[in-house]
């Protein structure tokens, strides 16, 4: 007869039941949903810029705390997603901030966001199925309501492959 093993976490002030958890949360799981909502960005991978630039109306309506993270959702293929977060989560994961370009009220895209971090801009464009060499690419930001452990219900944003820079 052989015994189950329990998945369980550690804590500093508790332990904490994995299987239950997950349990929990796959009750409360919803399907992602699209919204309608859809902006462009671009992710520029070359020797001197590894950056992502946005519009200025997105980082406005949409990315108000200015930090996000980028992840790769799990089960799916050639899709990437771009999270906002609160500045808090410094400490938890890799979060991108987002500051003003130089002159960029004068420009078509005035924010961007340094992706010095995880993942970076080759993995985020191989992951889409791009060349991960490729210097520059254009991106359908297509937001999606997703369930998230920590926050609840969510947006995040899907990107989408459009065209090359160059």
């Amino acid at each position: 007869m052989t015994k189950k093993r329990k998945n369980i976490l550690i804590h500093p002030n508790r332990i904490e039941d994995l299987d239950k958890t997950r349990a929990e949360l796959r009750k409360k799981a919803i399907k992602p949903q699209a919204t309608g909502y859809s902006s462009i960005c671009r992710i520029r991978n070359t020797r001197w810029r590894r950056d992502i630039i946005f519009k200025a109306d997105f980082i406005a309506e949409k990315l108000k705390s200015m930090t996000f993270m980028v992840f790769h959702p799990i089960g799916e293929e050639k899709t990437m997603m771009l999270q906002p977060v609160p500045p808090e989560w410094i400490n938890r994961t890799s979060v991108c901030h987002v500051q003003h370009r130089f002159l960029g009220k004068h420009r078509r895209f005035a924010f961007k966001a340094k992706l010095d971090r995880v993942p970076e801009p080759c993995e985020i464009l191989r992951q889409c199925g791009i060349d991960p060499l490729a210097q520059g690419y254009t991106f359908m930001l297509e937001e999606w309501e997703i369930m998230d452990d920590v926050m609840g219900k969510i947006p995040a944003y899907k990107l989408i492959p459009l065209n090359a820079l160059w």
